[in-house]
C-alpha cells in the first residue's frame, strides 16, 4: 500500500548514497546557496495582494499599478495588438513620474532581465536618475539614436560616459558626444574602438585639439582616423605624436604603380586641379639634383629666400606656400621629411637644420640631434613615404575640411 514517508521516516531511511562514502570521503552535508532577492523580488513580495485599495497608501497603490502595468509589457508583443500595448507603454510612463526612486531602480532591473524595451517607459528610465538609467545604458539591450542622444545632451556626466562606452554607436549619436560630451565622456568615446565617428566628427575633434592637446593620441590610434586630417594636426603636435603621424599616415606606392602607366598619371598630373592632386600622390618622386641642393642652402644662408623657396618647391612637386610653412616650423620634423623625400642626405639634412637654428636664434648642438626623433624621422622614412607625406601637407585646410 503506497502512503506518504514522514519526514522523520525519511531521515531515518534515508539513500545509500547519502551513507556511503565517495572515493574514501564522506559527503559534505552543505546547504543550498539561498541567492538574494533583486529589489523587483522584494517590492513584489509587500503583502498587496489582497488588500483593498482604500487600505493602500498612495505610494503602495501607485506601485501595485505600475507592477501590473510592467507585467503587461514584459509579455511577447504578439500577445496584445499595437494600440493596446502602446497604451499600457504610455500609462506606465506617466506612472514613473509619481513613484520612488526604488520602485523605477526595480523596474529598470526587470526590463534588462526580461529584455524588454517599451519605447515610452524606456526613454523615460533613461533620462532618469544615475541608479535608474545606468544599468540599463550599461547594458546590451538596443536603445534607439534619438534616445541615447536626448540622455547625452541633457543628462549628467556618468550617463555621457555609459552612452559613450556602448558597442557599436552610431556616427549621430558620436557627434553628439562630441559636441555636448564631456572631456571624460569624450575620452571614452575615442578609446572606444567600435564607435562609428564620422569625418565631420573627426574635423571638429581636430579644431578640439588645438586647445585640448591630450586628446592626441587617442585620435591618432584610431584606426578610421583620416590620413588628410591627420596630416593637418601634425603641424600642433608634440614631436612624439609627430613621429606617431608619419609612421600610421605614410606609405609605399609601388602597387598602385604596377597597374597604373606612369604616362597616364603624367596626362592628369598636367590637367591641374584634383586629378593633378591625384596623380602627384601616386607618381614616384623625382630626384633633386645635389648642386640645387647645395644651391638651395647657400641661398638660404645668405638670406635669399625666394630662391629657396623656388628651388625647393620645383625639386619637391609642391607649393611655395608648404615649403615656407616646413621651414618656418619651430620643430625639425617637417623639415626631416623635406630633405628625405628630396634625398638631401644625412649631411646636407643636418646643415640644413644649423642654417634654420642660426635663422631662429636656437643654439646648434650637433651631438644632441645625432639621435633625436626629427633624425631618427630621417634616417627611417623612405624616400617615397616622405614624398606621399608632402602630398598631404601640400593639400589646402580649405580642401582638407570640405
Amino acid at each position: 500500500m503506497s502512503r506518504f514517508l514522514h519526514e522523520s521516516e525519511l531521515t531515518q531511511f534515508g539513500s545509500p548514497a547519502d551513507r556511503r562514502e565517495t572515493f574514501g570521503r564522506k559527503r559534505s552535508n552543505a546547504q543550498p546557496v539561498v541567492q538574494e532577492p533583486t529589489v523587483w523580488e522584494r517590492i513584489q513580495a509587500t503583502p498587496i495582494e489582497g488588500v483593498k485599495a482604500k487600505d493602500m497608501t498612495g505610494e503602495e497603490q501607485l506601485r501595485f499599478f505600475l507592477s501590473r502595468l510592467s507585467d503587461l509589457l514584459v509579455q511577447p508583443s504578439e500577445k496584445f495588438p499595437p494600440q493596446e500595448r502602446a497604451l499600457i507603454d504610455d500609462l506606465a510612463e506617466r506612472v514613473t513620474k509619481l513613484v520612488s526612486k526604488d520602485a523605477l531602480v526595480a523596474l529598470s532591473e526587470r526590463l534588462i532581465a526580461q529584455h524588454a524595451m517599451p519605447p515610452a517607459l524606456t526613454k523615460s528610465l533613461l533620462l532618469g536618475e544615475e541608479e535608474v538609467a545606468l544599468p540599463l545604458l550599461r547594458s546590451q539591450m538596443k536603445f534607439p539614436d534619438p534616445d541615447l542622444i536626448a540622455v547625452v545632451k541633457s543628462k549628467s556626466e556618468a550617463h555621457q560616459v555609459a552612452v559613450a562606452r556602448r558597442e557599436n554607436l552610431s556616427a549621430a549619436v558620436c557627434e553628439a558626444i562630441v559636441s555636448h560630451g564631456s572631456e571624460v565622456a569624450l575620452r571614452h568615446l575615442l578609446g572606444n574602438m567600435t564607435s562609428q565617428i564620422s569625418r565631420q566628427s573627426y574635423v571638429l575633434l581636430s579644431q578640439r585639439s588645438l586647445t585640448d592637446p591630450s586628446i592626441l593620441d587617442l585620435l591618432i590610434e584610431r584606426e578610421s582616423f583620416p590620413a588628410d586630417i591627420a596630416h593637418l594636426v601634425f603641424w600642433w603636435c608634440k614631436s612624439k605624436e609627430r613621429k606617431r603621424i608619419i609612421e600610421r599616415f605614410s606609405c609605399q606606392r609601388d602597387s598602385i604603380r604596377e597597374i597604373i602607366p606612369e604616362d597616364f598619371l603624367l596626362a592628369l598630373r598636367d590637367q591641374g586641379g584634383p586629378s593633378s592632386f591625384a596623380a602627384r600622390m601616386i607618381l614616384k618622386p623625382e630626384r633633386l639634383p645635389k648642386e640645387d641642393i647645395e644651391t638651395a642652402l647657400d641661398a638660404l644662408q645668405s638670406g635669399d629666400h625666394e630662391a629657396v623657396l623656388a628651388i625647393l618647391s620645383e625639386g619637391a612637386g609642391i607649393k611655395e606656400e608648404t615649403v615656407a610653412q616646413i621651414l618656418d616650423d619651430s620643430g625639425s620634423e617637417a623639415v626631416a621629411v623635406l630633405a628625405k623625400a628630396c634625398r638631401f642626405g644625412r649631411v646636407r639634412f643636418f646643415r640644413l637644420r644649423q642654417i634654420l637654428c642660426d635663422l631662429k636664434d636656437k643654439e646648434w648642438d650637433e651631438l644632441e640631434v645625432q639621435n633625436d626623433i626629427a633624425t631618427i624621422i630621417h634616417d627611417t622614412l623612405s624616400t617615397d613615404r616622405a614624398d606621399v607625406v608632402l602630398r598631404y601637407w601640400d593639400r589646402t585646410s580649405r580642401e582638407v575640411t570640405d
